[in-house]
């Protein structure tokens, strides 16, 4: 199994059995594809969206370096930097509702996920 990542216009191919498959989440937290900052986005800012995937979310939090993994049923165990948290998938639907939406809002805040931590990291990395 091979993870590809993109670094400033570089793709790596980086075996995750190899040496360096424990970084792979840390090069993701720095450089984030432009669906996955918008969903981030539209997640913190404003009224809560009511058009949004749970695979899109799902997606978002892998990216970011999460471990997902089936818990019970529509539950999902999450852990991010160190913080677990259980999230519900939307049950007759794709589409997340909006206390789903606040529930992935408030584990991101609790995990030290937020949009200006991720433009700080921007612009440190400028």
């Amino acid at each position: 199994m091979t993870g590809w990542i993109t670094v400033i216009g570089t793709t790596l191919a980086l075996s995750l059995f190899s040496p360096y498959a424990e970084k792979i989440p840390q090069l993701r937290g720095y450089v984030m594809s432009h669906k996955h900052e918008s969903l981030l986005r539209s997640i913190f800012d404003g009224p809560v969206s009511g058009n949004v995937h749970w695979r899109e979310v799902e997606s978002m939090l892998t990216h970011l370096g999460a471990k997902v993994e089936p818990h019970h049923g529509a539950s999902f165990r999450v852990l991010l930097n160190g913080v677990e948290g259980f999230l519900h998938r939307p049950h007759n639907s794709n589409t997340c509702t909006k206390q789903e939406l606040r529930h992935v809002r408030d584990y991101l805040s609790s995990a030290g996920v937020s949009p200006s931590q991720l433009q700080a990291e921007q612009q440190q990395q400028q």
